[in-house]
């Protein structure tokens, strides 16, 4: 689980090095919440929770 963690962070980090990110916020991300203005911190938090929850998806079915 947290190994899935650490993942999602490694692949957020390498994206955002390429600008990836605020495509992602600007396309994706962004048209779903209207209240506030997305920052790349966001961007890293769903990164994360994805790996996350992929970690524990993996766990599961091991």
């Amino acid at each position: 689980m947290l190994s899935g963690l650490v993942e999602g962070l490694i692949v957020a980090w390498i994206l955002v090095q390429f600008d990836v990110d605020k495509i992602c916020i600007e396309v994706f991300l962004q048209p779903l919440v209207n209240q506030c203005e997305l920052t790349t911190s966001h961007f890293y938090f769903v990164l994360g929770f994805i790996g996350f929850i992929s970690g524990c998806i993996y766990q599961l079915h091991k």
